[in-house]
């Protein structure tokens, strides 16, 4: 696969999940479907990194669509949590921090902090999602070890949540329950070709909020 084709991947099994939360909420293979999306953005954003040239450009457009996109995703979900694009902002502003670090120790604490701001501030995924897109980029060379270390950071975050719902399954969310089948994503980047494919840079940026505003709008028609 292509890193074009990892993207429409990416787009199509978030449109399937975001289908699941909206019109279909007890419909759970929907929801484990969509869990391989989150892992492909992730990756392809360490990719980004890896071959961008210019690292605050990247940032700031990945900031900018944040902002800009907040308002329809509260619209959409109806809730307080800040969008994806606030935690890829987060994850890559994470990488960069490391990369600028001289002492590893120090840029090790920077990842951490900045995952621990993204989970204060209700970010998508929060602290899970800055550390995943981390280790993407950290094991990027590495994929047993890339392996092992999403493995790892799915099973303390499903530890996490089972602590904080009192060790009874029935408090632990439906999400975070299927959270680990997120590591499906990680077959798909094993194949994953090194070619960059169809030169559509801003696809996800485009395809993100249209997605948004159809599915929303598709819900208001059905409700009159």
């Amino acid at each position: 696969m292509n890193g074009f084709q990892m993207k429409v991947l990416a787009c199509a099994c978030m449109f399937i999940d975001h289908v699941g939360v909206i019109f279909f909420p007890q419909e759970i293979f929907l929801r484990v479907i969509g869990r391989l999306s989150f892992p492909l953005f992730a990756w392809l954003l360490a990719t980004g990194f890896l071959h961008t040239r210019n690292v605050f450009r990247y940032l700031r457009r990945l900031i900018f669509c944040a902002v800009l996109l907040q308002i329809p995703y509260s619209a959409y979900f109806k809730d307080f949590y800040l969008n994806i694009f606030f935690t890829l902002f987060l994850g890559l502003a994470a990488i960069y921090l490391y990369r600028a670090t001289s002492n590893q120790v120090k840029g090790f604490g920077a990842v951490f902090l900045i995952a621990l701001f993204s989970e204060l501030i209700q970010a998508d995924y929060g602290f899970y999602g800055v550390l995943s897109i981390f280790l993407f980029y950290f094991f990027y060379t590495d994929f047993k070890k890339m392996v092992l270390s999403q493995g790892l950071l799915n099973m303390v975050d499903l530890g996490l949540a089972a602590f904080a719902a009192g060790w009874r399954l029935s408090n632990i969310s439906s999400v975070d329950l299927v959270q680990p089948f997120s590591l499906g994503a990680l077959f798909f980047i094993f194949w994953y070709n090194g070619q960059r494919g169809r030169n559509l840079k801003y696809t996800f940026y485009i395809f993100y909020p249209a997605h948004l505003v159809f599915l929303y709008g598709i819900k208001l028609l059905l409700a009159y």
